[in-house]
């Protein structure tokens, strides 16, 4: 990977077998790591663990069917360093299909800003406009908190989602930049 920053693969598949490019590139880039886990472990509990060691002052998250776009996280990163009211930044998001027959399918993946004053009508905005603020780039000791607290009360999967959101924009604003910030792939269950 010639990108500099660190990665974190946190690994829950149940097949670690190598041998692919994904399984060199973790090999040999030295700014990639893996933290494995049990196929088991639920996303939320997974991420929550996952970032307990990192120290820098911001972190993203993205799932394994993600493309990130790198000068959107250095955007994003700029963003938050200037903007001290805000807890989470991002962009546009594009979503995608690869049908059985090979056709590909096109959509946008709506997220948002979030720009009230105060914490209850941030959350109030949230909740009447819902979009996913997870895969975005956060405060570090934010998103820490907020995954800990989803994981101890036993939120996962869209409740936890929910929850992370919900925490966000209570901690502060949320900020969605114009330009492309990543590619999500269209599953049956989204």
């Amino acid at each position: 990977s010639g990108y500099p920053a660190q990665m974190l693969v946190l690994d829950s598949s149940s097949d670690r077998s190598g041998g692919d490019e994904a399984e060199q590139l973790i090999q040999t880039a030295p700014n990639i790591q893996r933290v494995e886990f049990s196929s088991d472990i639920h996303p939320i509990a997974k991420q929550s663990k996952g970032i307990e060691a990192v120290s820098t002052p911001y972190v993203a998250l993205w799932a394994d069917d993600d493309m990130l776009v790198p000068s959107a996280l250095e955007t994003a990163v700029r963003f938050l360093d200037e903007n001290h009211d805000f807890s989470v930044a991002h962009g546009q998001c594009g979503l995608f299909r690869v049908g059985h027959d090979g056709d590909i399918s096109c959509g946008i993946y709506p997220q948002r800003s979030y720009l009230r004053e105060t914490a209850g009508e941030r959350l109030m905005e949230y909740l009447s406009n819902y979009s996913v603020l997870v895969y975005s780039v956060h405060r570090t000791g934010d998103l820490q908190q907020s995954l800990g607290r989803a994981d101890e009360h036993g939120f996962h999967y869209f409740w936890g989602e929910l929850a992370l959101g919900c925490l966000s924009v209570i901690q502060g604003k949320a900020h969605k930049s114009d330009g492309l910030f990543m590619m999500r792939e269209s599953h049956d269950a989204m």
